[in-house]
């Protein structure tokens, strides 16, 4: 195998692996921007799927020629077969979204508000919140947990129900609704006396993080494939 062709997508791959770690510092608006978002990392991206591609077909044409290294060939034709199937699935993912919903108890909602604008997106399916929670800690007074108990509704039947919680997304037809937080109502009376009294027997909102990402189960898909030939590399390097 060429030699060059396996430095330029190290060299590429390094590059991408910069932009991740910078990418993770940063918050999600930024990231979008600078990042992911941004002209020179598509191109970057699309310039390793190329190179890969072309690896891909080189290994499969000395397969064709059978010598000692035969099993480690192989091995390297998988992990590249995962990672076209990884950007498949994020190429997939190119129609991605998410967005943030602060709903009350007993009301339901199918709108979300994307970030960093005051654009709205419609789902299409409505979520209904039952009950929301603030779990304490039993012998201190700190915050363990925030627990949304939802029903999806769509087309106006119920399709699913469950806890939702910042460690335990909800998942419906590819949509993943996450706990964010929680905030209070607004209360618009000039009253301070009627405010605090108000105050005090009002519920929090509960605020979901709902995103959507119809390439993220072939992206999962990927990783075991990466690993296996990963691991067939490293037993045919004893087998030498």
């Amino acid at each position: 195998m060429n030699n060059k062709l396996i430095k330029v997508n190290l060299f590429i791959l390094c590059l991408i692996a910069v932009a991740s770690i910078v990418g993770s510092i940063l918050d999600e608006v930024t990231t979008q921007k600078l990042v992911y978002g941004s002209m020179w990392f598509r191109l970057t991206g699309v310039s390793f799927f190329f190179t890969i591609l072309i690896t891909f077909a080189r290994l499969i044409f000395e397969l064709k020629i059978p010598d000692k290294r035969s099993a480690g060939k192989l091995g390297t034709l998988i992990i590249y077969f995962g990672i076209v199937v990884l950007f498949f699935g994020i190429f997939l993912g190119k129609n991605s979204f998410y967005g943030y919903l602060a709903l009350p108890e007993n009301e339901k909602s199918n709108v979300i508000f994307l970030p960093d604008s005051k654009l709205q997106k419609r789902l299409p399916f409505e979520i209904y919140l039952d009950k929301f929670s603030i779990v304490h800690y039993p012998t201190e007074d700190r915050i363990k947990d925030f627990v949304s108990k939802v029903r999806i509704f769509n087309k106006g039947k119920e399709v699913i129900s469950g806890g939702i919680t910042p460690s335990h997304p909800l998942i419906y037809n590819r949509h993943f609704l996450l706990q964010l937080g929680y905030k209070y109502p607004v209360i618009l009376s000039q009253d301070p006396e009627q405010n605090e009294g108000e105050a005090k027997n009002l519920t929090p909102m509960s605020i979901l993080r709902v995103s959507f990402n119809p390439g993220l189960a072939i992206i999962f898909i990927s990783y075991p494939i990466i690993l296996i030939g990963m691991f067939i590399v490293f037993i045919s390097t004893f087998k030498r």
